[in-house]
């Protein structure tokens, strides 16, 4: 802060929605104060509602760190196995597509907001994101952004 500039707000990119592993690796104190990231999740690792499946990534890989990233993976997991489920038994590429195009509002309980696929249009299911922030306590969620 030699430069003596203090903008009100940052806004970071959603590669920066780890803001725990973002501010260690910035190192510098009070440097997220007024930073504002984009974040698929709207829960972090340590929030209660994500209790559950901090402790089955911890099982199968006690000596990695649960992170937002391990989410949106478990996120992308859950609409793919929605996706085989309603392919059904006779799984080929058509029955997938249509099976993917079929998903409408599911709520993975992860990410911002909920899945909503449309057929042969785009490959672009999740139609959100959350602003998240750093307090002195933990990561909030500010606010989300849904596109329909």
């Amino acid at each position: 802060v030699k430069v003596g500039y203090k903008p009100e707000r940052w806004i970071g990119q959603s590669a920066m929605m780890d803001l725990d592993a973002f501010d260690q690796q910035v190192g510098i104190p009070g440097a997220l104060d007024n930073f504002l990231a984009i974040s698929l999740i709207k829960h972090q690792p340590s929030d209660p509602e994500m209790a559950d499946w901090g402790a089955r990534a911890r099982g199968l890989y006690p000596s990695e760190e649960f992170s937002t990233f391990n989410l949106v993976g478990i996120s992308g997991a859950l609409v793919l196995v929605e996706a085989l489920k309603r392919a059904g038994p006779d799984l080929d590429r058509e029955s997938f597509l249509e099976a993917m195009g079929s998903i409408k509002g599911f709520d993975t309980g992860i990410i911002a907001g909920t899945i909503h696929c449309q057929p042969m249009v785009d490959h672009q299911c999740a139609r959100g994101f959350a602003w998240v922030k750093k307090t002195s306590a933990r990561i909030e969620t500010v606010t989300t952004t849904i596109f329909e």
